[in-house]
């Protein structure tokens, strides 16, 4: 069981499928064979470790003084050195750290959640939805320069084009097909999909927030009026920059998970499985290639 507790729950409702048993189903004998791996990522150290389950003899060259490659945390004191740029060390404050690299584990990445499984890393939820963030859009529009609550233009654009749909289905607009009784289920849907009122219009609900906050006794609170479309428009709201894409592209659909104190701690796990056979620092400089296999690999170590 995972220290984080999400995982296995979540297993135990039946709300996602259990990870593979086996990473690979690797067969052979390695003995007598040495591999030399370029690169101390997470597919190089994965390299290494499944192949020493075999027997082989493994080297894993890297080129950076750390390992993990792109799966990196930032902490204080994280140093970064670019061939074009000066030395930047991070001045965090204690246990703060930032994702460099992957921020996420999307549900499909079974192989990678039985990694986390297999060398005890606990993993939680992470929340890739977030309602309650703020949009930004510079410009000359009268909702540019200033802090828009997300939910406020989701719940607004929603509204707004499914009031347009059923108007546009009301009057017999669109060539669908449907029957009378069709078209009657779909407008239903939109109104409840949209927020509209009995005459099909948008005025704002509750679920775009509110004015005044609701609270106990006699404050049922303020429904904040909506914004206007030309405004969202007119303000860049409804350019690339802000389509929600966040809920319907596959790969970042809930639910999404993260190593417990950073993502690194999947590099710092499979570091500790491959320790013994990690060379850092060691720059590849040339490789002579036989036709039975590499004869030499040049490096050199800072």
């Amino acid at each position: 069981m995972l220290a984080g507790g999400a995982y296995p729950a979540m297993m135990a409702l039946g709300m996602l499928k259990s990870a593979p048993a086996h990473a690979f189903n690797l067969t052979g004998s390695g003995s007598g064979k040495h591999i030399i791996i370029l690169g101390g990522g997470l597919c190089g150290m994965t390299s290494a470790y499944e192949l020493t389950k075999l027997g082989y003899k493994c080297t894993v060259l890297e080129a950076r003084n750390r390992a993990g490659g792109r799966c990196w945390s930032v902490r204080n004191g994280s140093t970064n050195i670019e061939t074009d740029k000066p030395h930047t060390i991070a001045r965090f404050d204690n246990g703060l750290y930032f994702n460099a690299g992957p921020s996420r584990i999307p549900h499909h990445h079974q192989l990678t959640m039985h990694y986390c499984k297999e060398l005890g890393v606990p993993l939680q939820v992470y929340n890739n939805v977030n309602e309650g963030a703020y949009y930004f859009a510079e410009g000359k529009g009268p909702l540019s320069n200033k802090k828009v609550p997300v939910r406020e233009i989701h719940n607004d654009i929603r509204g707004y084009m499914t009031e347009l749909l059923a108007k546009a289905i009301d009057h017999s607009a669109l060539d669908t097909g449907l029957s009378k009784e069709d078209g009657e289920k779909v407008i239903e849907y939109l109104m409840a999909e949209g927020g509209l009122d009995p005459d099909k219009l948008y005025k704002a609900s509750a679920r775009r927030g509110y004015a005044e906050a609701p609270g106990a006794g006699d404050r049922p609170g303020k429904i904040a009026d909506p914004h206007r479309l030309a405004d969202i428009i007119h303000s860049g709201l409804m350019d690339p920059d802000f389509y929600n894409v966040a809920e319907y592209t596959y790969e970042l659909q809930m639910t999404m998970f993260q190593a417990v104190g950073g993502m690194d701690q999947i590099a710092k796990a499979l570091q500790a499985k491959v320790a013994p056979m990690l060379k850092l620092g060691a720059e590849v400089t040339n490789i002579l290639n036989v036709p039975d296999g590499v004869k030499n690999i040049g490096y050199f170590c800072a």
